[in-house]
């Protein structure tokens, strides 16, 4: 459970590569893996789907999403394979010294109009997440320097 206090820590660890995203990283939040908190939440819409999911914060999210203010950012993705099957995303938002991760959604489960069907999740009580931007900037360029040092993941950033 991420901690309750205003201003969360982010630890970025390297998972491995996905197909088409490169060199990923999984997210804890307070040293808690933030897929645990995301499956926490999504049992309330499915006992089965909830959290079927990967760590997929890739190249492009790390080099230039998680830095860009108004930008979606997709932390996980179908554990199958096909990481557009099953996309969990969050937007970034900087305030003052301050960076913010919110406006969740799974863009399979946005739809209102199937809610009658089960087929709506609502992600508005899921927590936003407040970062102080330095320990936040030091964690993306620690990232970073796995990602200029990775062969796999040039291709994925236009590189040869």
């Amino acid at each position: 459970m991420m901690n309750s206090n205003i201003v969360n820590h982010l630890t970025l660890k390297p998972v491995g590569h996905y197909p088409g995203l490169g060199a990923i990283f999984d997210v804890y939040i307070d040293g808690v893996c933030f897929l645990s908190t995301i499956a926490k939440f999504e049992q309330r819409f499915h006992e089965r789907l909830n959290g079927a999911y990967t760590a997929a914060l890739g190249c492009n999210d790390i080099m230039q999403s998680l830095t860009t203010s108004g930008s979606r950012f997709m932390p996980y993705a179908c554990d199958c394979g096909e990481w557009q099957c099953w996309v969990f995303l969050g937007k970034v938002t900087q305030y003052d010294n301050f960076i913010y991760w919110g406006d969740w959604k799974n863009v399979h489960r946005d739809d209102k109009s199937k809610a009658a069907d089960g087929l709506y999740w609502n992600y508005k009580e899921f927590p936003t997440l407040c970062f102080d931007k330095s320990q936040y900037l030091a964690e993306i360029t620690k990232a970073r320097a796995i990602i200029v040092n990775d062969k796999a993941s040039q291709p994925i950033l236009g590189r040869s």
